[in-house]
């Protein structure tokens, strides 16, 4: 398999205050393997199946309190994109009939309030917050929407 591809990342942050940080990735996996036991191969230069070419996720953040270095509250917002991809080779069978995994955006939200310099830390997430329909790369869907809380105590 030849991996040929590019990925970009940036971040951004004001004032501690505003952050920012997104990434994109654009990757060509494709079958190098001329000969399979001596027969020629019929995914030759194909590009892998079950696997993401394109994909990104940025990631916003916001801090609206900011007491000293101790006690912080911290809001996010993510979004994950990835690009309809092919469940199986895509040189084999009709065009217009095969499986693929669709296109996917899901949205997920975060809270964090940090005390004590971190000592106590909870932690409010919804992911998939619009209950999108999400594959995982053998087309097995994902679970909808979910919450989760997380209180953590750290003895220092």
């Amino acid at each position: 398999v030849r991996t040929a591809g590019i990925e970009s990342n940036l971040g951004l942050n004001y004032r501690d205050a505003v952050t920012l940080n997104a990434t994109l990735t654009y990757q060509n996996l494709t079958d190098q393997t001329e000969f399979d036991e001596g027969l020629p191969n019929t995914n030759y230069k194909s590009r892998v199946p079950n696997i993401p070419y394109l994909f990104g996720n940025v990631r916003l953040g916001y801090s609206p309190l900011i007491l000293g270095e101790s006690t912080r509250l911290n809001l996010y917002w993510s979004l994950r994109y990835i690009h309809e991809f092919f469940l199986t080779w895509e040189d084999l069978g009709d065009p217009d009939a095969k499986n693929t995994i669709p296109e996917q955006v899901v949205h997920d939200l975060q809270a964090e309030f940090i005390l004590a310099d971190g000592t106590y830390n909870v932690s409010l997430s919804v992911n998939n917050v619009a209950d999108t329909l999400a594959y995982d790369n053998f087309n097995i869907q994902k679970p909808g929407r979910s919450v989760h809380v997380k209180v953590r105590y750290f003895h220092r």
